[in-house]
């Protein structure tokens, strides 16, 4: 049996089941796609609780006591590190941008669009089901299906209806995330300015302790939902994690393209694009070697606990070590840990005891694992910090004295990209060599094929307060730019993320009650709007982050699916790359990946999909569409059209030549039935569909 964990991070498994305080570790597996049987079954005798699977690779809660939790044994029986793999989270006026408003409108279309007859669902931390925001006219949740997934114990659990949602109650009082993106994905309440975009839309939420299995499980739960009804879905992640191949290898990818090839995906593509978290280098006779210093998030440097990694274009070899260094004399090397070498497969901890010059400056230990990777033939070194140390930078200066360095070489013509994990470690400029860069600060997970990238733009310069007064967004940004933080990225394979970006930064949406209820500062701090439903009050605040602009996008792509349900991801990146908006004076800004977002031009593009993405261009094909005892036709070559009706026994009952309006809307024979309806175009096929009425 071969196991992986999603980029392969050994070490992290042993700690995240003791920072989520239990007996389980969440992992991909990767198992013999020869014998899934007997490896299943193997699983099963070894307690792990198995979620899922397609094909080969299986999300899993694992016991911590398992073998398999221990990936690499430790030496002199010592535990793991305490390290954990988290995901980190990363309206108003964001429907005024390239008249977004016009789609649940319907101004200008043949109606209005809000996701009616599809699924949209998010897999998320810190949701509240019963917030106003997410009630029908008739005062009862919205949510058709609420998944818990409580990871620390291995326990799924399924809710349905407003008094289990009642019981139930939160995942976690402490967040309110889910709350936030779901109120921008599928928001209905319409008492103030701040509901969503797929008000119609069935919603499916998912929550977790945000481990990569909890994301993917919960995907699978929001599919699950979308086949009893027969619906098409749209799944939203705004989730982020900024070490890994970025090439769509990694074990969370592969699944999720599996997933991509049934639902619309949209991923976040990241908030570390204002952080140099990145070293990228082509090695020469006269560039032999590259690095950076590593500082920690606090400032301090103190602790230095976090991942970084270095990944090769292919499986030429990578050389890379850690230094010592005194802030106090310059940054000064003072001692030198020893090379690793990709050349063969390593996995090697570094402590005090067996370094005396790196006890003199930290205490705790680092370790290293590289080799080839399996998924994509390419070098790689992961390396994990876990130090302390404790003599100050000056008596006038409270920030530690020594820190960390990384060095990485290569032969001449090899190629590396070197990343800090954004959220504990970032890079500062090395003494010998270049500044770091921002362009590798595109999420791992959203770099596969099969979904759907958003990045984010500023859409507001201030927001409202519930006490009255408005607050500026931002000292140095401005609406119409395209936000500083957001991620982005070029690929190894030449592909340019994020797919798009939209506004997020800021919109107001929902907060959870019980997150408000336990943090009345952040009522003061970030409330905007509040309302009574008939489960309390809920409260509506501003947030940040393209963890904001991928709902937005999701939802209305959910609208693009309404119009019309047999769009694949691949039609979404079509038509979101004719569409985008790169007009704008700042568009050579790399942040702006494919361009900006605009909901209502795709509609148009969607509601003429057929073979040949333009709309009014004269190869365009029709659509239909069987709604309220009509029969919507969509015309989008404007051209004259052949309507046919048969029976189900292929009796005519209909033959009429129709305008070349862009929209046309006929009765059917009258009395129930099964009608076959076949519309053609001059020199062409004709276009066939089966409708029951």
């Amino acid at each position: 049996m071969t196991v992986r964990i999603i980029n392969i991070l050994i070490g992290l498994l042993i700690a995240a089941a003791g920072a989520f305080g239990a007996n389980y570790v969440p992992m991909i597996l990767k198992i013999n796609p020869a014998a899934v049987d007997q490896e299943l079954a193997e699983l099963k005798r070894q307690r792990v609780v198995v979620l899922r699977h397609r094909d080969n690779l299986v999300l899993a809660y694992v016991p911590e006591s398992s073998v398999l939790a221990r990936v690499a044994p430790a030496p002199y029986g010592e535990e793991m590190p305490p390290m954990v793999r988290r995901m980190v989270p990363t309206l108003d006026k964001a429907r005024q941008w390239y008249g977004a408003g016009r789609v649940q409108s319907g101004e200008g279309l043949p109606r209005a669009y809000t996701g009616a007859g599809v699924v949209v669902g998010f897999c998320d931390i810190g949701f509240d089901p019963l917030h106003v925001a997410f009630l029908d006219s008739e005062g009862h949740s919205r949510v058709k299906r609420l998944v818990h997934y409580a990871e620390s114990t291995g326990k799924r659990h399924v809710y349905e209806g407003d008094e289990a949602y009642k019981a139930w109650r939160t995942d976690n009082s402490s967040e309110t995330h889910a709350t936030h993106v779901g109120g921008i994905l599928a928001g209905g309440y319409q008492g103030n300015d701040y509901y969503g975009v797929a008000t119609g839309a069935d919603i499916v939420a998912t929550v977790s302790e945000a481990s990569d299995v909890g994301l993917l499980a919960g995907a699978e739960d929001i599919l699950d939902y979308a086949r009893e009804t027969g619906r098409p879905a749209v799944i939203n992640m705004s989730m982020g994690y900024y070490i890994g191949p970025r090439d769509g290898t990694s074990l969370f990818c592969q699944y999720l393209d599996k997933i991509g090839e049934e639902a619309i995906v949209c991923l976040s593509s990241g908030n570390e694009g204002s952080v140099a978290g990145g070293v990228s280098v082509d090695f020469t006779e006269e560039t032999p070697a590259a690095g950076a210093l590593c500082y920690n998030t606090d400032y301090v440097q103190f602790d230095m606990r976090g991942l970084l990694e270095v990944w090769g274009r292919d499986d030429s070899p990578l050389r890379l070590r850690l230094t010592g260094h005194d802030g106090a004399s310059g940054h000064k090397v003072v001692f030198e840990l020893p090379w690793v070498d990709t050349s063969e497969p390593f996995a090697q901890y570094f402590r005090p005891r067996d370094y005396p010059e790196m006890a003199s400056c930290f205490r705790g230990l680092v370790y290293m694992e590289g080799g080839v990777s399996e998924e994509n033939g390419r070098s790689y070194v992961t390396v994990m910090l876990d130090t302390h140390t404790d003599e100050h930078h000056g008596p006038t200066r409270p920030w530690a004295r020594y820190v960390w360095g990384v060095e990485i070489s290569g032969a001449p013509g090899t190629h590396a990209d070197l990343s800090s994990d954004c959220q504990r470690i970032v890079f500062r400029k090395h003494p010998d060599y270049p500044a770091p860069v921002t362009s590798l600060s595109i999420s791992d997970l959203t770099t596969g094929r099969n979904t759907v990238s958003v990045g984010m733009y500023v859409s507001r310069d201030d927001t409202p307060r519930m006490n009255g007064n408005s607050y500026p967004v931002t000292d140095s940004q401005q609406a119409g730019t395209i936000d500083h933080n957001s991620s982005y990225g070029t690929l190894l394979d030449g592909r340019i993320l994020p797919h798009t970006v939209g506004p997020g930064n800021a919109v107001i949406s929902a907060y959870s009650t019980h997150y408000m209820q336990t943090s009345v500062r952040d009522v003061l701090r970030v409330g905007c709007a509040v309302a009574e439903g008939p489960y309390g009050t809920g409260y509506w605040g501003v947030n940040t982050g393209t963890s904001m602009s991928c709902p937005f996008v999701a939802g209305y792509i959910a609208t693009w699916l309404e119009a019309n349900p047999g769009l694949t991801v691949h039609d979404v990146q079509r038509v979101l790359k004719m569409t985008n908006d790169r007009s704008h004076s700042h568009a050579d800004d790399p942040r702006n990946g494919g361009g900006w977002f605009r909901p209502y031009e795709g509609l148009l593009e969607v509601l003429g999909l057929g073979g040949v993405y333009s709309v009014g261009g004269a190869t365009a094909k029709p659509s239909m569409e069987w709604r309220d005892g009509m029969l919507d036709i969509y015309n989008a070559g404007t051209r004259q059209l052949q309507l046919k009706v048969y029976t189900s026994d292929g009796k005519m009952l209909v033959s009429q030549t129709l305008g070349a309006d862009l929209h046309l809307r006929t009765a059917l024979p009258d009395g129930p039935g099964i009608f076959l309806v076949s519309l053609t175009m001059p020199d062409s096929k004709p276009i066939v569909q089966k409708i029951a009425k």
